[in-house]
């Protein structure tokens, strides 16, 4: 299985973010995944450290056949302090699931988080 590149997306602050993600093979067929654990993390830059990770057991990652659906706030995309200073900009993105100790990247990519005018 090959990581696949999304297209890079646009949240405004204080939006909800829903994205699905179709896991497939190298062929296009779907994979169905079984006893898989996701993992979810937004960084400022690829190969920086996550400023923001999901989990299953974080109720922000579902696993449903060949989907895996991820849920989240952009006002949780912050700096982690007691005020939780709202981060804007560009981000990277990436999604990776393990499977009997297999830890595959499948989807990874741009998005930016915009500000909202008062």
């Amino acid at each position: 299985m090959d990581t696949a590149l999304h297209d890079r997306f646009t949240a405004k602050a204080g939006e909800p973010v829903r994205l699905i993600f179709n896991v497939v093979d190298q062929d296009g067929n779907a994979v169905t995944l079984t006893d898989i654990s996701a993992v979810y993390k937004i960084a400022r830059r690829a190969g920086q450290s996550a400023i923001m990770t999901l989990t299953q057991e974080d109720a922000g990652i579902t696993v449903s056949g060949s989907t895996v659906t991820v849920e989240y706030n952009t006002e949780d995309v912050n700096d982690g302090s007691t005020d939780a200073v709202q981060f804007y900009g560009l981000f990277f993105d990436q999604l990776q699931i393990t499977e009997d100790d297999d830890a595959l990247y499948v989807c990874e990519g741009e998005f930016v988080i915009e500000q909202v005018i008062l």
